[in-house]
């Protein structure tokens, strides 16, 4: 019962944590959403569904690339739904549902899983590789938390390497008595397709982010820099936050402390939340839409 229930004191804490946030500086929150720029939010909330679009290029390239060749229709339908499972506490779920949908149809299951941990990988290592250069030239934080980040995304980046991710992950198929999995050689193009989806869909989600402050009435704007440093930096932790769904709570943190730098924390809380909301809309009607062209066939 103490097992089941710690995950979702993860997910009450980061809920109040961000409530408290809210309630702190409400005037300034209300104030801020008042002079919004509806037409701002709406542009915004386009480069949210395009950078859902590429990270959905990037699974397709790194799934392709490990020879698992699904029609467009059901790799969407495959991937969109599974990421539903990312706003529950832990990070399994949105591999579990694939695992489980791979397994209904036929899909080979280790090659799937290799897939998810492959595409987690590239994402981090990617963001981390456009985050920690810019935050080291714009110094958005200070030395010690700056030295802090690069250290730890020296090793993130090491072992998310597709050669070190698929050696461990063979290490635990071979104790578990499982076949191995390896890219092909004729398909590793496939791997070098996906890092480029995966640094568009990151430039995307900035501008997204970018596009929501520049919907606020402000005296100075921040720059498109600086929130890709907050961006992808706060993202990346947020995804190695594993107990807190989609790293709520812990991406808005972090983001918040980069971004009062360049703006107030109330107009940074202001952007942070209402980039949850986007984004989250954005994955429901993904998934939605995506079960809904399976209904109509």
């Amino acid at each position: 019962m103490l097992r089941r229930a710690v995950p979702w004191l993860f997910v009450a804490a980061a809920l109040t944590a961000l409530t408290w946030a809210i309630w702190r500086d409400w005037n300034d929150v209300k104030s801020g959403l008042a002079g919004a720029d509806t037409r701002g939010i709406a542009i915004s909330a386009g480069f949210a569904a395009l950078t859902a679009v590429c990270n959905f290029a990037l699974w397709r390239s790194i799934s392709r690339g490990m020879s698992i060749d699904l029609p467009q229709r059901q790799a969407g339908r495959m991937y969109f739904v599974s990421q539903l499972g990312k706003y529950l506490p832990g990070a399994i779920w949105p591999m579990a549902a694939q695992l489980e949908y791979s397994g209904r149809h036929g899909i080979n299951r280790q090659r799937v899983l290799a897939t998810n941990l492959l595409t987690i990988a590239m994402g981090l290592s990617s963001g981390l590789s456009i985050g920690i250069p810019l935050l080291l030239v714009t110094g958005s934080l200070s030395t010690i938390n700056t030295a802090w980040l690069a250290g730890v995304a020296i090793i993130v980046l090491a072992l998310s390497q597709p050669r070190n991710v698929l050696r461990m992950l063979n290490a635990g198929l071979t104790r578990f008595g499982r076949n191995t999995v390896n890219v092909p050689s004729d398909r590793r193009r496939w791997l070098t397709v996906g890092w480029w989806w995966a640094l568009l869909a990151w430039l995307s989600l900035g501008i997204h982010i970018w596009l929501l402050f520049a919907s606020l009435d402000l005296a100075d704007q921040p720059t498109l820099l600086i929130v890709l440093v907050a961006v992808t930096i706060s993202t990346c932790v947020g995804i190695l936050a594993v107990p807190f769904p989609a790293g709520i709570g812990v991406r808005e943190a972090l983001f918040i402390s980069i971004m009062v730098a360049s703006v107030d924390s109330a107009t940074a809380l202001i952007v942070a939340v209402l980039s949850r909301l986007v984004l989250t809309l954005v994955d429901v009607t993904a998934a939605g839409l995506s079960t809904a062209v399976r209904v109509q066939r």
